[in-house]
């Protein structure tokens, strides 16, 4: 009987161990965990790239060069009256799923927002997707998809992407007109300066009061951002 108790307490033992360690992968992974609530892994990760990768399905990525703050524009979150976002339309042409897009820091950050202001700390951020009724001023229709996830100091590197990576692919119906809206989601007084792009392929970029999910006004911008979006595989 004592052979049989020790085997069995040490199945436990290791039962519990394997928990553990998935539990460890969870958290380093980006898991947060509340009482009562399994695992709430974010939908997006963020990371930086120097380039866009290598299968983009639509883009803008030649950047307006003009050494000046007018290469990009600001988005921030100082407090609750102080929030702007950036926005890039895009229209949809295949049946393929939407699986990451990209925004370059401009690389004029460090030279023209003051070392006090620049991203320092990490921060939470929304993406949101909005389809929209026209091709002009840009009425939101519904939202398809947002996403909240943490941006760290490391994915903020002039002359790089911001690239966030969705977790599960996004489905868009072609022919219908989007938004990509990206602001800060919590108050912290620094922010990101997004590179403009020297061509309007597109509807043009913007910048609005953050969350916004009645009009996108994409006429307020002289061209696109310096963007990209990948399709799932």
């Amino acid at each position: 009987m004592n052979t049989i108790y020790y085997r069995t307490r040490d199945k436990i033992e290791n039962m519990k161990t394997q928990m553990m360690r998935v539990l460890a992968v969870l958290v380093v992974s980006g898991g947060t965990f509340l009482a009562g609530a399994g695992p709430a892994i974010c939908g997006v990760t963020a990371s930086s790239l120097d380039a866009p990768p290598s299968k983009v399905y639509i883009g803008n990525a030649e950047f307006r060069a003009n050494n000046s703050a007018a290469d990009g524009v600001q988005a921030r979150k100082v407090n609750d009256s102080d929030v702007r976002s950036v926005y890039q339309s895009f229209t949809w042409a295949t049946d393929a799923k939407l699986s990451a897009v990209g925004f370059m820091v401009s690389p004029s950050f460090s030279t023209f927002v003051s070392a006090p202001l620049q991203y320092q700390e990490s921060q939470n951020w929304t993406v949101a997707i909005y389809a929209l009724k026209s091709n002009s001023h840009g009425g939101v229709v519904s939202t398809v998809k947002q996403e909240t996830f943490p941006v760290k100091p490391t994915d903020i590197v002039p002359g790089h992407y911001l690239d966030m990576a969705f977790s599960e692919p996004v489905a868009l119906t072609q022919g219908t007109t989007y938004a990509i809206n990206l602001y800060p989601a919590e108050n912290k007084d620094q922010r990101v300066l997004f590179a403009f792009s020297k061509n309007k392929t597109f509807l043009g970029g913007s910048q609005g009061p953050g969350a916004s999910t009645k009009t996108v006004n994409l006429q307020t911008l002289p061209s696109d951002l310096t963007f990209y979006i990948v399709t799932a595989p």
